[in-house]
């Protein structure tokens, strides 16, 4: 049995490296795990739901990139997706 729960403890940390691309942690308390780990989740839901409303084809990977430029440009982050310059 477990064996078995590390095997689930496993699996959920690849993923999370893989998908959430949480490379490190911040922190060491268990807040800031948690934490760190919410906002890299809250992060990709997001970047999923762009993708599927507008019909993206671009990766989670671009798709983030585009959010990053976001936060310092002055755009509208649809137009941005949508290739339309204001």
């Amino acid at each position: 049995m477990r064996r078995g729960v590390y095997r689930q403890v496993e699996s959920f940390f690849k993923w999370i490296k893989q998908y959430l691309r949480i490379k490190a942690f911040r922190g060491t308390s268990e807040n800031a795990v948690k934490t760190q780990t919410f906002i890299a989740l809250c992060v990709y839901v997001l970047a999923d739901t762009v993708k599927k409303r507008i019909g993206l084809d671009q990766s989670h990977q671009a798709i983030l990139r585009i959010f990053i430029v976001g936060l310092f440009e002055r755009i509208l982050i649809f137009r941005a997706f949508l290739d339309i310059h204001p």
